[in-house]
């Protein structure tokens, strides 16, 4: 008996689990309390939402996997690339806004830019001394940044001892809008327009001058995954190229002209032309009410003062009208 014929059919049984195992899920590390729009929650009790969010899912169906967030402090989300990809914090990529960065190039792989952004300045509404960038240096203004961002370079060198650094993007817009530990904020544009446009923060924002020094996010992601690079490289490119991106970038009110450029450049065309409304998501948007709770309760608290408060004025008109037909 030939017993080639059965070594090849032991090696395609002991094959097949192989064949049938689904991929593993993209793991992205994320710092959710960034705000939006690239990750937040519009209802504190529903899944997480924003344009990373959709970027990450769109990704990982074009690689054949699931999209699962990783979640740490922003500033340290590189340093999961060097733990295990199988651990309790292991990745696959960074996907959280970052710039692209000479240092992290260095010691990571990273893909073609997936947005280009713009640094956006951005004061208090009601501030007349801020109209324009200039003020800042004239005024001595407390300038509010993301830590180690290219904001903070890039306020740091032109505006000395000025620079307010936080880890929380949405901490320096509080601390605007509440007049404490900073005058201004400087950030990416994606999420200017969030906060300008968060009905919790209606009219106490105003977007100063023109945006400076574009830059480009990346993905970052081990040397080593050179095919976890092409496939995430050629997904952007198509993501442009078929008005996918377009379509996700709109919806958070973040697609603008540096992105039809931003396609040119990576795929020798602009995106095509789609004259269709999106629907806006997120604050600001159609969707969850939860952002307009606090306003609702002090709309209900004013309904049952204005009852309580008018209950003995209508007794004292109506006993008035009684003594004036019984006497008058």
């Amino acid at each position: 008996m030939n017993p080639r014929p059965l070594l090849v059919v032991l090696a395609l049984l002991s094959a097949a689990p192989a064949f049938g195992q689904e991929k593993p899920a993209l793991r992205w590390g994320t710092d959710p309390t960034g705000g939006g729009p690239y990750i937040y929650k519009d209802d504190p009790n529903g899944p997480y939402v924003g344009f990373e969010v959709e970027l990450a899912e769109y990704l990982a169906k074009k690689l054949g996997r699931t999209s699962q967030p990783v979640e740490a402090e922003w500033n340290t989300l590189p340093e999961l690339l060097d733990k295990p990809r199988e651990g309790e914090k292991g990745i696959d990529v960074v996907l959280n806004g970052y710039e692209a960065r000479d240092d992290l190039k260095g010691k990571y792989a990273a893909t073609v830019p997936y947005y280009q952004y713009r640094l956006q300045l951005v004061a208090r509404k009601d501030d007349d001394t801020v109209t324009r960038w200039a003020d800042l240096g004239l005024g001595k203004k407390r300038i509010g940044v993301l830590g180690e961002s290219v904001a903070f370079d890039y306020c740091s060198k032109r505006f000395p001892g000025q620079v307010v650094p936080n880890k929380d993007v949405a901490t320096m817009f509080n601390a605007v809008a509440d007049k404490t530990h900073a005058d201004v904020t400087v950030q990416d544009n994606p999420a200017c327009e969030f906060y300008v446009n968060d009905p919790k923060y209606k009219d106490r924002f105003k977007l100063v001058d023109s945006g400076r020094q574009p830059g480009a996010y990346l993905i970052y992601l081990r040397k080593d995954d050179s095919e976890l690079l092409r496939g995430i490289d050629d997904a952007i490119k198509d993501g442009l190229k078929d008005g996918t991106l377009r379509r996700i970038y709109q919806k958070y009110g973040i697609w603008n002209a540096d992105q039809e450029w931003l396609c040119k450049e990576l795929t020798g065309d602009f995106p095509p032309d789609d004259d269709a409304v999106v629907e806006r998501a997120g604050r600001g948007g159609s969707g969850s009410l939860w952002p307009l709770i606090p306003q609702l309760v002090k709309a209900a608290g004013m309904t049952v003062f204005l009852a309580v408060a008018s209950f003995p004025l209508a007794m004292l008109a109506g006993v008035a009208i009684a003594v004036g037909r019984v006497y008058g």
